[in-house]
C-alpha cells in the first residue's frame, strides 16, 4: 500500500574531511549510509495515528554533574559510542516498506519494496526504539535513571554506595565510576549492546 512505503537514499561523507587541511592532506574515507526519508510517512501526517518520537538526551547539567562526580571520586571516565543503534532499537509495531534508492541496492531486483524488522535511520521514531532498547539493557545492568535529570543514570553497589554515574546521548555514553559492581555492569553492556568504540 502507497501509505506504508517511505523512500530512501544513500547520503555519502568523507569521514576524513574534518581532518585535512591546508597543511595536511589526507586520503578521502568514503562512507555511505542508506538514509530513509522518514519526513514522508504518511502515518506523520495523521494526528490518530502519531508516532511516538521523543527520546531523551543528557542535558549540559547531566554531564557537569557526571564529571564533577569523577573528578571527586578521582576516577577515569569512558566513552562509549554504539554502531548502528537505531538497527539495533526494539522491533517496529507497524508495516514500513522501503522503496530502494534510485541507484539500486546490490541483490535486490529493481522495483522491489523491503519490509522493515526495525527502525532505520530517518524514520521519525527511531531515535525512540532506540532509547527504549537502551533503557531497557542499562537496568538489567543494575543502572537506575535520575529523577531530576533525563537519560542520566546512577549504579549502587550492595552496600548501597553510589559507584557509577552515565550520561546517555543518542548513542554515545560517557560513564565514570569504580569497584566490582561497576565492572561487572560494564561488562554486561559492552557484551550486550554493539560498540563501534570504547575509550
Amino acid at each position: 500500500p502507497a501509505h506504508l512505503k517511505v523512500p530512501s537514499r544513500f547520503v555519502l561523507t568523507d569521514k576524513a574531511e574534518g581532518r585535512r587541511t591546508d597543511e595536511f592532506d589526507c586520503p578521502i574515507e568514503a562512507k555511505a549510509r542508506l538514509v530513509l526519508l522518514g519526513n514522508l510517512e504518511k502515518l506523520l501526517k495523521s494526528s490518530s495515528t502519531a508516532l511516538r518520537t521523543d527520546a531523551p538526551t543528557v542535558s549540559a547539567l547531566g554531564t557537569n554533574l557526571l564529571l564533577q562526580r569523577a573528578a571527586s571520586w578521582g576516577t577515569d571516565v569512558q566513552q562509549g559510542d554504539v554502531t548502528q543503534a537505531f538497527m539495533s532499537g526494539d522491533e517496529l509495531e507497524r508495516k514500513v516498506y522501503v522503496v530502494p534508492p534510485r541507484e539500486g541496492l546490490e541483490g535486490v531486483p529493481p522495483g522491489s519494496l523491503l519490509l522493515l524488522k526495525r527502525a532505520a535511520y530517518g524514520l521519525a521514531d527511531a531515535p525512540r526504539k532506540w532509547w527504549k532498547r537502551l533503557c531497557r539493557t542499562l537496568e538489567a545492568a543494575g543502572w537506575r535513571e535520575s529523577k531530576l535529570v533525563e537519560a542520566l543514570y546512577y549504579l549502587w553497589d550492595k552496600s548501597g554506595r553510589c559507584c557509577g554515574m552515565l550520561g546517555a546521548h543518542v548513542d554515545d555514553v560517557l560513564v565514570t565510576g569504580s569497584g566490582s559492581t561497576f565492572e561487572k555492569s560494564l561488562q554486561y553492556l559492552r557484551s550486550n549492546l554493539n560498540w563501534g568504540s570504547w575509550k
